[in-house]
């Protein structure tokens, strides 16, 4: 699916097979998902609190291209954060997204569509060749290059820049 960013590839968060399949499908294992929420009510519901910090990114960058780690909530079966005490939360800028989350009222798995080590797809009609296997497609436009979501831990303070993406550090430093 498009979001704000690249290409993305996702399931149901609480999906035990979703995740062995997108591993599978990526090549990779033992490293945590985001998850992708439709609001604010559904990011509550994963997490135990919400930094006084996250109000003042919200108010510029959220929704948008941050993923913000947050202390996990009671919720959230630890195996599903692979050994961590934090979850990711991304909550694209892309409307049609957002309402398809919030359609479905689960969160979903938000991952990169590529192969693990290689460059993420931007053009739709890539996908079909290299992940024959997908069980649905939802195309969009060919999206222009990006880094991703720049991922900031929020869990601690002061907060911490984890990966560097298309939101500059600077601006979240400023907050």
């Amino acid at each position: 699916y498009p979001t704000d960013t690249l290409y993305g590839l996702g399931g149901d968060f609480f999906s035990r097979p979703a995740r062995r399949q997108i591993d599978s499908l990526k090549g990779r294992s033992r490293k945590p998902y985001s998850a992708a929420v439709s609001g604010l009510e559904m990011l509550g519901s994963l997490v135990q609190t919400i930094p006084p910090i996250f109000w003042k990114i919200n108010r510029d960058h959220f929704p948008g291209k941050l993923t913000l780690l947050f202390p996990a909530g009671p919720r959230i079966d630890p195996d599903l954060l692979d050994g961590g005490s934090t979850i990711g939360i991304r909550m694209p800028g892309c409307p049609p997204l957002l309402e398809l989350i919030d359609y479905l009222q689960t969160p979903l798995i938000t991952t990169s569509l590529n192969i693990s080590g290689h460059p993420p797809i931007h053009c739709p009609e890539e996908i079909p060749r290299a992940f024959p296997s997908l069980d649905v497609v939802i195309s969009g436009p060919v999206l222009p290059p990006s880094r991703g979501s720049t991922v900031v831990d929020i869990s601690h303070n002061p907060l911490r820049i984890l990966r560097e993406g298309d939101v500059p550090p600077r601006e979240i430093l400023q907050v």
